[in-house]
């Protein structure tokens, strides 16, 4: 059974989720300790008891809902793991990358440079288009091993944002996720905290 600890105060506003809390957290196998810091403020437990303290609620959650913080916990684990994948990718292939840029550059200041001043530049456009496919091969071979990493993470992704992610929520809310066009007045609040 999973145990959600509230330490201070409730939970009223989803945005909350989003800001500094000291919270009591309990390991498997470790003691509870008070900490600080952008978690939020509650602690996950497997069968361990909590100490109990006049600002500290413990909540027994059902079963649906321990699905979907397992569901969404696990999306996320894949989506830090793409992150990590991209990060290695781009690294490994920043020669090749630079290349093909370049190359892109090249040919475009070719073709306006033909249409400028209507000089004749097909053959070294026509070169320059040859390297750049050799430059595209070299980067299509370096960062194949990273395709094939990132493929079953992307279909995973994909899957769980679109069937299971939804399906669990729903299970939990019994009301039918709907479309949003706006975003909350609380959560814009707090993104743009963040990004100022």
């Amino acid at each position: 059974m999973l145990t959600i600890v509230l330490s201070g105060k409730r939970l009223t506003n989803p945005a909350n989720f989003l800001k500094p809390y000291p919270f009591f957290w309990t390991a498997s196998g470790g003691e509870s300790r008070e900490s600080k810091g952008g978690s939020p403020p509650f602690s996950f437990q497997n069968g361990k008891e909590v100490k109990k303290s006049m600002s500290t609620q413990q909540i027994i959650l059902p079963k649906e809902v321990e699905d979907l913080i397992s569901v969404v916990s696990e999306r996320w684990g894949y989506y830090f793991g793409k992150r990590a994948i991209m990060g290695e990718l781009m690294s490994a292939t920043k020669k090749e990358i630079a290349a093909i840029k370049a190359l892109n550059k090249k040919i475009s200041e070719k073709i306006n440079e033909y249409a400028k001043d209507g000089k004749d530049v097909r053959s070294e456009i026509k070169a320059l288009q040859a390297e750049l496919e050799k430059a595209r091969e070299a980067f299509k071979q370096k960062s194949e091993q990273y395709y094939a990493k990132l493929k079953p993470l992307n279909k995973a992704l994909s899957y769980l944002d679109k069937i299971v992610i939804p399906s669990a929520i729903e299970a939990v809310t019994k009301e039918k996720i709907m479309p949003r066009y706006q975003v909350s007045e609380d959560l814009m609040k707090v993104i743009e905290q963040q990004t100022t």
